[in-house]
């Protein structure tokens, strides 16, 4: 667990969101994204790898979120 928030840590770091995250952003990100991983699941056929990307997306924001708590 520890090698994922390294590497995500490093990735907030190349992107400079480090200096820009705040607890708020990242919780609104979260849900953001978790909203986006629901528009998923609208149409009939579902694509997994919009699914998988969505929900990458949620764990990331709310990993890094409990990182800087």
């Amino acid at each position: 667990m520890n090698d994922l928030l390294d590497k995500i840590q490093e990735l907030r770091i190349q992107k400079g969101w480090d200096k820009t995250d705040t607890p708020e952003i990242l919780a609104k990100s979260i849900v953001v994204e978790a909203a986006e991983l629901l528009e998923c699941y609208i149409n009939e056929e579902v694509d997994l790898n919009a699914v998988k990307s969505e929900l990458a997306d949620v764990l990331m924001y709310a990993l890094s979120l409990a990182r800087d708590l």
